[in-house]
């Protein structure tokens, strides 16, 4: 919430009106913080949000370990490294399949207005924005699934014998 309410300022929507709909549910000392643009309070909302979200990638991890029934050996610092680095890929994943496929034909009339494209061109683009957005989610889950477990030749092995046993 903290996250949220500190972005408003920062965009085009008028704060006053997403403000005054939230204030019967709001404390009036919070609506009076939000009211200004903190970047303090920004910065302090990313943290907070990247720190817990990482902590369900660890969740993930741990999850991995006990599927793959492996002993994690690698230290808390470690650990929380590849959760956060994990946690930022996803992000970026998310904004990408987003952006490309939500707000596509958008990008892609305003490339139409300064550049000339030819139809052919923006048809490949057309798709390309749909091929793009589904690449990048399943590499950020190959990504994912790899890192998350604690021993990597683990998986190679199992996926070996699968093949061996077919």
């Amino acid at each position: 919430m903290i996250l949220i309410l500190s972005i408003i300022p920062y965009l085009s929507i008028s704060s006053t009106q997403i403000i005054d709909l939230l204030q019967p549910i709001l404390p009036k000392e919070l609506v009076q913080i939000f009211e200004a643009k903190h970047s303090g309070i920004l910065t302090i909302g990313i943290v907070t949000t990247l720190w817990s979200v990482s902590s369900g990638i660890g969740a993930f991890i741990n999850s991995m370990n006990i599927a793959y029934e492996t002993m994690e050996n690698r230290n808390y610092v470690t650990i929380k490294i590849i959760s956060v680095f994990l946690t930022v890929c996803l992000v970026l994943a998310f904004i990408t399949m987003l952006v490309l496929p939500v707000f596509g034909h958008i990008l892609l009339h305003l490339l139409k207005t300064h550049f000339l494209i030819p139809r052919p061109i923006s048809f490949i683009l057309n798709i390309l924005r749909w091929v793009i957005s589904i690449v990048v989610i399943g590499s950020t889950l190959s990504v994912i699934y790899y890192f998350g477990a604690n021993d990597y030749d683990f998986i190679l092995r199992s996926n070996n014998n699968r093949k061996k046993a077919t």
